[in-house]
C-alpha cells in the first residue's frame, strides 16, 4: 500500500519579526458532522484575535460558536473545537511567530524514519517484481517451437481452398431458414412446434375426420346437445327462470293494522319490567294498598323520634359568639372539652430555626404608603375578590336573596322542617377530644367528613413572611417598583371593593346571601309545614363539610356569632411568635450562600438563583453524608408552570461538575448526569493517522 494513507504535512514555520510586528494568518480548514476539532498551525496565537468565518478573507457568515484551548504538554499551541454546518471554515488571527521545539524536530525524525521504511519496502517489492517478470520472460522464450514443428502442424490444417468461410456458412443456413418467424427459425423450436411427431400430417388428418361441419349461422358447442334437450328448450318460455321461493322474508313485507302489529325488542323489555299488580309487604316490594296510604297521609311530614346524643364524640362546635373571630377550635385537657382559641407559637411544628433573608428586598411595613399607592393584605385582596355579584340565589349557587323569595320565606312558620339528623359530610359532630388533644386543632383530612385534632405545621401556616429585612429603614411608596403580581391599590379603590357585598351566607343573626342549600330546603317546604326544630344558634352548629379540598385545614371561627368555616391559620393569628428575627449575616456585594445539607426541589425559592452548601448524599434524602458540594440552583420561573429545577453541584475535593434536574414538587434531585472537561473526551469524526500516532 502507498504510504501512508495520511501522509505527513510539514506546515511553514513563521520567523520572529526583527521588527517585533506580527503576523496575520488565515487557515482553511474542513469541517466533519459540523464540527472541526484540531490544532492551529502556528504558535503563540492572540486568542483574542482569533475569528472564524464561513468565508475567506472575513466574508460568509460568522461562526461564533467555537472554544480555543491550550494544550498542558505544549502551551504555546492552540486547539480549535469550532461548529459549523458549512464544509468549510476560515480562521484568521494573530501570531508574532513560531516556536521550534524539540517536538517539531522529533516529528521531522519520524516522518524521515518512515520514509526511509518505505523507501526500502518499496525497493524490496519492486525488486521481487523485476525478478518475475524476467523469470516469464526466460519461460515465454524457452517455449518458442522451432521452425520443424511449426510446418509439421500446419500440414494437419483444412485446405481454404476446399473449406466454407463462416459468411458462406451463414449464407447457406440463412437460405435453408428464410422468412421463418424468430420462434421457429431452429429444428429444435420446429420439432417442438410439431409435438416431436415424426407423422404429424397423419396424425393432423385422422383427427380432422371426427370433426363436424361448421355451418353458416350455427355455433359449436363443447357440451354434448341432445335431441331431448332441443325439445325441451323448445318448450320454454323467453325469459323464464329458476325459482324457488325462500324460506324466511323478513318483516318488512308484512302490512300491519290496529289488529297486528310489531313490537320492538326494546317495548318488550320495558313491558316485561313492569310491576305487577301484588301489593307489597314487609317482605317484598309491590303497590301501595289504600289501606296503606290512609295511614301514610296520617303521619306528620318528617315525623321522628329523634334524641340527639351527648357525649364525647357527640359535641356540637362551641358558640362563637362575636368575640371568637378567627379563633381556631382547641382540644380541651378533658374528654368533650373543646373551646376557640388561637395558635400559640409553641404550638406550631415544623417551623425553620434559621431564616435566610433574601437578595435585598424589604417588607411593606418599609415603605410609606401614599393615598395613590397603598398595601392591602391578603386578607383585604382574598375578602374583595371572593365579594358576591349581586345575582339572585337559584337552587344552583348562592345569591342575593330575592324579594318573592323573602316574601315566602315570610310566610312559612319559623323552624319549619322535616328533620332527620343527616349524618353524611357536613353534618359530622366534633371528633372526640380524649385527655390528649389539650391545645390541638380540628383539622380536615383527604376524604370528604373526615376530621381530627391535631397541630398546626409550619408548612401549612398562611401569610407568614418569606424574607426578613436586614435592616429598618423604609421607603417612599414612590420608590418601590410594582409588577403584576404585586401592585398597589388607591385609597378609592379599598373603599369601593370593601364595599362591595359579602359573600357570607345568611344566618338567623344577620342579614346575607341566600345559600343554595336554603333554595332548595325553601322550594321544597310546604307553607305552615312545622315538626322538630334542631337548635340553629351559636353553640349548636354542625361541622361544616370538609369535603376534598379541606386537607389540613382548620375549623376557624367567623366575625359574626355563629359563623364557622374551615381556612388556613394566617401569620397574623399566631400567637407569641417573636416580633422580629435576626437576619443572618449578609452584605449586598456578594451572593448569600444558604447552609442546606439536604435542599430539596420543593424547597427552592421560584423565580431566583440559589447558592447552597450542601452535601451529595443529601441531595436525595441521606442524612450525615460528607461529601459536600457548591450547589448553584436555578428556579427563575415564578411557579410551577415555568418547567423542572436546574441545579450544578461542584464538588468540594475532586473536579467533577453534577448537572441535577428535577420536577417543583420533588423531594429528591434523582440521578444527575457528570459534565466531561474537554481533554476527557475523544473528538467526534474519524481518527485520522495523526491521532492514531499520538501527534
Amino acid at each position: 500500500m502507498a504510504y501512508p494513507a495520511d501522509i505527513d504535512r510539514f506546515q511553514d514555520k513563521l520567523n520572529k519579526r526583527k521588527d517585533g510586528g506580527i503576523y496575520i494568518v488565515e487557515e482553511e480548514l474542513p469541517t466533519t458532522e459540523g464540527v472541526y476539532e484540531g490544532l492551529l498551525a502556528h504558535d503563540h496565537i492572540v486568542n483574542s484575535s482569533i475569528q472564524v468565518y464561513t468565508g475567506s478573507k472575513f466574508t460568509g457568515e460568522p461562526v461564533v460558536n467555537f472554544v480555543v484551548s491550550v494544550p498542558a504538554e505544549t502551551p504555546w499551541r492552540r486547539t480549535l473545537r469550532a461548529f459549523s454546518t458549512a464544509p468549510v471554515i476560515y480562521v484568521t488571527y494573530e501570531t508574532p511567530g513560531d516556536t521550534v521545539e524539540a517536538d517539531d524536530v522529533n516529528r521531522l525524525q519520524r516522518g524521515v524514519t518512515a520514509t526511509q521504511v518505505e523507501v526500502d519496502r518499496y525497493k524490496a517489492s519492486n525488486d521481487q517484481r523485476v525478478r518475475s517478470a524476467e523469470d516469464r520472460l526466460t519461460a515465454a522464450e524457452s517455449a518458442k517451437a522451432n521452425k520443424t514443428y511449426v510446418d509439421t502442424q500446419l500440414l494437419t490444417k483444412a485446405d481454404k481452398a476446399t473449406t466454407y468461410t463462416k459468411t458462406e456458412t451463414d449464407q447457406r443456413i440463412q437460405s435453408v431458414i428464410g422468412a421463418a418467424p424468430a420462434a421457429l427459425d431452429t429444428l429444435q423450436e420446429l420439432g417442438a412446434a410439431l409435438n416431436n411427431d415424426p407423422n404429424f400430417a397423419a396424425t393432423v388428418t385422422t383427427q380432422l375426420s371426427t370433426k363436424v361441419d361448421k355451418a353458416a349461422g350455427k355455433q359449436l358447442s363443447t357440451e354434448d346437445y341432445t335431441t331431448a334437450e332441443k325439445t325441451k328448450l323448445a318448450g320454454i318460455a323467453a325469459g323464464a327462470n329458476a325459482y324457488v321461493h325462500p324460506s324466511t322474508h323478513p318483516p318488512s313485507i308484512i302490512v300491519q293494522d290496529a289488529s297486528n302489529r310489531f313490537v320492538t325488542d326494546a317495548e318488550k323489555a320495558a313491558w316485561t319490567a313492569k310491576a305487577s299488580t301484588a301489593v307489597a309487604t314487609s317482605g317484598g316490594n309491590g303497590l301501595m294498598s289504600a289501606a296503606d296510604k290512609v295511614k301514610l297521609d296520617g303521619v306528620a311530614s318528617g315525623a321522628n323520634a329523634y334524641v340527639h346524643p351527648s357525649g364525647d364524640g357527640n359535641q356540637h362546635v362551641p358558640a362563637t359568639g362575636t368575640g371568637s373571630g378567627g379563633k381556631v377550635l382547641k382540644a380541651g385537657t378533658t374528654a368533650g372539652s373543646a373551646a376557640w382559641g388561637v395558635v400559640d407559637w409553641s404550638e406550631v411544628t415544623g417551623k425553620p430555626s434559621v431564616y435566610a433573608p433574601a437578595a435585598h428586598t424589604h417588607p411593606a411595613d418599609e415603605v410609606t404608603e401614599s393615598a395613590a399607592k397603598r398595601f392591602v393584605t391578603d386578607a383585604e385582596k382574598a375578602a374583595w375578590t371572593a365579594k358576591a355579584s349581586t345575582a339572585v340565589a337559584t337552587s344552583g349557587g348562592n345569591g342575593l336573596m330575592s324579594a318573592a323569595d323573602k316574601v315566602k320565606l315570610d310566610g312559612v312558620a319559623s323552624g319549619a322542617n322535616a328533620y332527620v339528623h343527616p349524618s353524611g359530610d357536613g353534618n359530622q359532630h366534633v371528633p372526640a377530644t380524649g385527655t390528649v388533644s389539650g391545645g390541638k386543632v380540628l383539622k380536615a383530612g383527604t376524604t370528604a367528613g373526615s376530621a381530627a385534632w391535631g397541630v398546626v405545621d409550619w408548612s401549612e401556616v398562611t401569610g407568614k413572611p418569606s424574607t426578613y429585612a436586614p435592616a429598618a429603614h423604609t421607603h417612599s411608596a414612590d420608590e418601590v417598583t410594582e409588577s403584576a403580581a404585586k401592585r398597589f391599590v388607591t385609597d378609592a379603590e379599598k373603599a369601593a371593593w370593601t364595599a362591595k357585598a359579602s359573600t357570607a351566607v345568611a344566618t338567623s343573626g344577620g342579614n346575607g346571601l341566600m345559600s343554595a342549600a336554603d333554595k332548595v330546603k325553601l322550594d321544597g317546604i310546604t307553607s305552615g309545614a312545622n315538626s322538630y326544630v334542631h337548635p340553629t344558634g351559636d353553640g349548636n352548629q354542625h361541622v361544616p363539610a370538609t369535603g376534598t379540598v379541606s386537607g389540613g385545614k382548620v375549623l376557624k371561627a367567623g366575625t359574626t356569632a355563629g359563623s364557622v368555616a374551615w381556612g388556613v391559620v394566617d401569620w397574623s393569628e399566631v400567637s407569641g411568635k417573636p416580633s422580629a428575627f435576626a437576619a443572618a449575616a449578609h452584605d449586598h456585594a456578594r451572593l448569600q450562600r444558604t447552609d442546606d445539607r439536604v435542599i430539596k426541589p420543593t424547597g427552592t425559592p421560584k423565580g431566583f438563583l440559589g447558592l447552597y452548601f450542601t452535601s451529595l448524599g443529601g441531595l436525595n434524602a441521606a442524612t450525615g453524608d460528607n461529601q459536600y458540594q457548591d450547589m448553584i440552583v436555578l428556579n427563575t420561573f415564578t411557579d410551577t408552570s415555568g418547567g423542572k429545577v436546574n441545579a450544578l453541584a461542584f464538588h468540594k475535593t475532586s473536579m467533577k461538575i453534577l448537572h441535577f434536574q428535577a420536577a417543583q414538587g420533588d423531594t429528591v434531585w434523582g440521578t444527575p448526569k457528570e459534565l466531561a472537561y474537554m481533554p476527557d473526551v475523544m473528538s467526534k469524526g474519524p481518527l485520522t493517522w495523526n491521532q492514531l500516532k499520538g501527534v
